[in-house]
């Protein structure tokens, strides 16, 4: 009785779709042999040594989750405040020793500890001006710009998305060669790494009281400003921060 019904059971299994699909063709996967890789050169007119900013007073993490929103009326935030916020979300914890790819722990996680999103700030009103934060120097690198109408039509194209925004544009650009080094297919890990960027900033612009909201323009015009025709660097995402307004 008990061997009938074994073999009863045995027939009336089903081999089912296996729970973790095989890998597609086209996922990203870690080279074998990594290839050489020149980091990108910013055209860089001055550089700025920022000074040490007070660490943040500790705050309920689950309190900075609910408090997160994406604010749309944004006003004019001091640079410094600014800058605090970056360094929090940006600054370089910890730098792997003799590694030719530059790996270092940050506050936000990156495909292979590479890192290969650029934060540049642009001003939202005056003459335009762009500058990139240094994580590992914690320096603030002011660029020549090469074509200012393509950063004022950045401005101006933030600007329809977010007409009651004043504060200061961070424009996202992504060393896509810094990722191809080391993997074969980057890309959707290059984007990925810029949306866990965006998010990271995000909330550390709520846990310092500021306020944030990414956009969905790219930023195309920041490659064209800095680098004309022949941009190393891959246009990745916008966002706005500064106080709220009326504070």
């Amino acid at each position: 009785m008990h061997a009938a019904s074994a073999v009863d059971v045995g027939n009336t299994t089903r081999r089912g779709p296996p729970l973790v699909p095989p890998p597609i063709d086209n996922d990203p996967r870690p080279r074998t042999t990594p290839n050489a890789y020149a980091a990108l050169a910013w055209p860089v007119r001055r550089r700025l040594r920022l000074p040490s900013f007070d660490p943040l007073q500790m705050s309920s993490f689950s309190d900075v989750l609910e408090a997160r929103r994406s604010i749309r009326a944004i006003a004019p935030a001091p640079l410094s405040e600014v800058l605090r916020c970056l360094s929090l979300a940006m600054r370089v914890r910890q730098t792997r020793v003799d590694d030719p790819y530059g790996r270092t722990r940050r506050p936000a996680a990156s495909a292979g500890a590479l890192h290969p999103i650029h934060t540049v700030l642009v001003n939202s009103g005056g003459t335009p001006r762009a500058a990139r934060y240094d994580p590992h120097s914690h320096m603030l690198d002011c660029l020549s710009i090469q074509q200012p109408d393509q950063l004022r039509a950045l401005r101006e194209n933030a600007q329809v998305v977010l007409p009651d925004a004043r504060g200061t544009w961070l424009v996202f650009g992504a060393e896509c060669a810094m990722t191809a080094a080391v993997y074969e297919r980057p890309e959707p890990l290059v984007w990925r790494d810029a949306g866990v960027l965006l998010q990271t900033c995000h909330l550390c612009a709520t846990a310092l009281g500021l306020a944030f909201c990414p956009l969905g323009i790219l930023g195309h015009e920041l490659t064209a400003a800095l680098f004309g025709d022949a941009p190393g660097l891959i246009p990745a995402g916008v966002a706005c921060v500064g106080r709220h307004l009326g504070t």
